[in-house]
């Protein structure tokens, strides 16, 4: 008869290939975050000098890094790009079962836990991110599994089993440095175990953790005092999850952000206020519960499962305190709050065991089903309401980029913008030439794929160019004359938003053909989308084409022949004209326009969230334009003929009215055509 462990093998090995199908299927067709894009970036680097001088200006660890590069000899996909996230993430499904059979009385137990971690959205969104995280939680729970083996007891420590913990805590570390909470929650466990439980062999005890937990501090320090000392510091997109005297009270940061954590790790949303009271009250009583049912430490079970709990609170007590603290952001993103869950998701598992195990069998069978149940079903909900995205960022506004500029000879792009510009170039060769001698801070690659090639300049000195800085522009001009290029075209999205971009759309093009001037640069090609500016710069005198400059029959809504007036926004839209749209629901928001002719077509978009707009002509009023559609429909127009010949003055203006059907009363501008 095969043994119990032997047959949980063979259950966990098929919950981690159910739980392998979501992770591959999201892997293959959701798209990669900005961040993502940027560490397949430092792996691609073909220049180790570059490629360690990349690593050095991030934030993580060198190892997901390293193991990155490996992945991409394999090729440029989603999936490939994932595969260290991907496998180990369903490694870890494995892995978590495995801790569970040694903290639990039940057969049962293993299987549920690796179930109800496997299926949770917070580990599949994890398991295909392009990030270290998910390598690091798969180290911390392989070390975790053998940190187990330390608290034993009289009966000795196997040598290999501090030597594996200790190897996979380093590993972990290496990966990303939240795992610095993790060991330091290990060793504090230990030290707590040694003066309690251990009083026999304390001194032997605190010897041998000493050296185990020295040996990794001595191996972390190296990659800290390297690379992680420096980039300790408060990100500014992660302000709002450190505590700040200034703007709120310690309580009122502390329910925030619980709240904030909640909601990452529940299935269901948690409401601020009384829901979120009532959900604490509740794991506050499953936290008692749990600490009395494991309260006899007379069974290795009991101890481990103790173990896990003090593990579990004082690597929250940790994540609390350097939000407090300001060195660790404190219900931030998923990914950083992450560390904790497979811990949680543990406890609640040793919860589960101890109730199954005062039961009948038929109860407990009965109660592991119903769990199960409810678990497949929270979760498979969460992931069917969890936005599935297959589109990459940037896809329209790269789109027009390569329709109005086909050919460039060189692409200058800033800090910021050399990823955006990455991610639809990943998979083309990018080889480090050098640094442009007419300005050292701009690095030079040659991106290729197949017969195709360009020069790109990549300014590491600017996060985000400004346009009125003149000596960008003195700059671009000196790699053009040192290369030499004919022209360069610069590739620019504003990270910060902009108030009124559109209606700054044509100061932006004056600065810039100011700044362009200034460094006797022509202005060869211009186009401004709000916060998108794209330009070719060359040497020799040329005529500037400014297309919102130009005149117009159909008149986009980025033309400047369109004046908005109010809180416009503008979005990309493939199936709209020239793939953009202009859209408020600020009531009274007006878009102006004038032409020459006797009849008015106004195109726009018909959408379930559409409402009236009110068009006037001449200032007489034409009535109410009904946006509202069920079915979104794409370039449908109004045309309003009969006029007298002559040049017209057209005001269409955001009512705040829609249909009774529809959910809200945006109008929008696609086009505006005179004849």
């Amino acid at each position: 008869m095969p043994s119990r462990y032997a047959t949980s093998n063979w259950w966990l090995l098929a919950v981690s290939l159910v739980a392998a199908v979501p992770r591959l299927y999201l892997g293959a067709t959701q798209f990669i975050h900005y961040d993502g894009y940027w560490h397949v970036f430092i792996a691609s680097q073909d220049d180790w000098h570059q490629f360690y001088k990349e690593y050095q200006t991030n934030f993580h660890p060198p190892l997901f890094y390293l193991l990155l590069k490996v992945a991409i000899w394999f090729g440029h996909t989603p999936l490939v790009y994932r595969a260290i996230s991907l496998f180990t993430g369903i490694a870890a499904v494995f892995v978590t079962g495995k801790i569970s059979e040694r903290l639990s009385f039940h057969r049962c137990t293993p299987v549920f836990a690796a179930l109800a971690y496997g299926v949770a959205l917070p580990s599949i969104i994890i398991s295909c991110e392009v990030r270290s995280y998910m390598l690091s939680v798969f180290f911390i729970l392989l070390s975790f599994y053998y940190f187990l083996d330390l608290l034993d007891g009289p009966g000795g420590v196997p040598a290999k089993s501090r030597a594996l913990f200790a190897l996979f805590s380093i590993l972990a570390g290496y990966s990303h440095y939240g795992a610095f909470l993790y060991i330091g929650a290990c060793a504090a466990t230990a030290i707590l175990f040694d003066l309690t439980l251990f009083r026999r062999n304390r001194r032997k005890h605190l010897a041998q953790d000493a050296v185990t937990f020295g040996a990794i501090a001595a191996a972390l320090a190296c990659v800290f005092f390297t690379h992680g000392q420096s980039h300790a510091v408060v990100a500014e997109h992660l302000h709002s999850y450190y505590f700040d005297p200034a703007h709120e009270s310690l309580w009122e940061f502390l329910i925030r952000n619980s709240n904030q954590l909640l909601n990452w790790f529940s299935p269901l949303p948690i409401a601020d206020g009384n829901a979120f009271y009532f959900v604490f009250v509740i794991l506050i009583l499953a936290a008692a519960s749990l600490l009395y049912c494991i309260r006899r430490l007379t069974h290795f079970q009991n101890v481990r499962a103790a173990a896990t709990v003090s593990v579990s609170a004082l690597l929250f007590s940790a994540m609390v305190a350097g939000g407090v603290l300001g060195k660790y952001p404190y219900g931030g993103e998923l990914r950083q709050q992450f560390f904790l869950f497979p811990f949680a998701a543990l406890c609640w598992c040793v919860l589960l065991d101890r109730i199954a195990a005062a039961l009948s069998p038929r109860l407990s069978v009965a109660l592991w089903l119903s769990v199960s149940a409810v678990t497949i079903a929270a979760w498979s909900f969460a992931f069917a309401q969890y936005p599935k995205v297959p589109t990459e960022l940037g896809t329209a506004q790269m789109n027009r980029f390569r329709r109005d500029f086909p050919s460039p000879a060189a692409i200058y792009v800033d800090e910021f913008n050399v990823i955006n510009f990455f991610i639809h170039y990943h998979d083309w060769h990018w080889h480090f030439v050098g640094h442009c001698p007419a300005a050292s801070e701009i690095d030079i690659y040659r991106v290729s794929q197949l017969n195709r090639s360009f020069l790109l300049l990549r300014d590491f000195s600017r996060w985000n160019m400004e346009w009125a800085d003149r000596p960008l522009f003195q700059d671009i001009a000196g790699c053009i004359r040192d290369q030499p290029l004919p022209s360069v075209t610069i590739f620019y999205t504003r990270q910060q938003f902009l108030a009124d971009p559109i209606q700054q759309e044509s100061a932006v093009a004056n600065t810039a053909l100011a700044g362009a001037a200034s460094a006797s640069l022509c202005v060869r090609k211009l186009r401004v989308d709000g916060t998108r500016v794209y330009a070719t710069l060359a040497k020799e005198p040329c005529e500037p084409d400014i297309e919102p400059m130009t005149k117009c029959s159909k008149c986009d809504d980025t033309n400047w022949s369109i004046a908005y007036s109010g809180n416009w926004v503008r979005g990309e839209f493939e199936p709209a004209s020239r793939s953009t749209l202009t859209y408020t629901n600020d009531p009274g928001a007006i878009a102006h326009f004038a032409f020459e002719g006797t009849e008015l077509r106004y195109w726009y978009t018909k959408a379930y969230n559409r409402g009236f707009a009110a068009v006037s002509i001449d200032g007489v009023s034409n009535g109410t334009v009904d946006l509202y559609s069920s079915k979104i429909e794409w370039q449908a127009s109004s045309v309003f003929s009969g006029l007298p010949p002559g040049r017209h003055t057209v005001e269409i203006r955001a009512t705040g009215r829609h249909d009774r059907a529809s959910t809200d009363a945006y109008i929008d501008i696609d086009a505006l055509e005179g004849n």
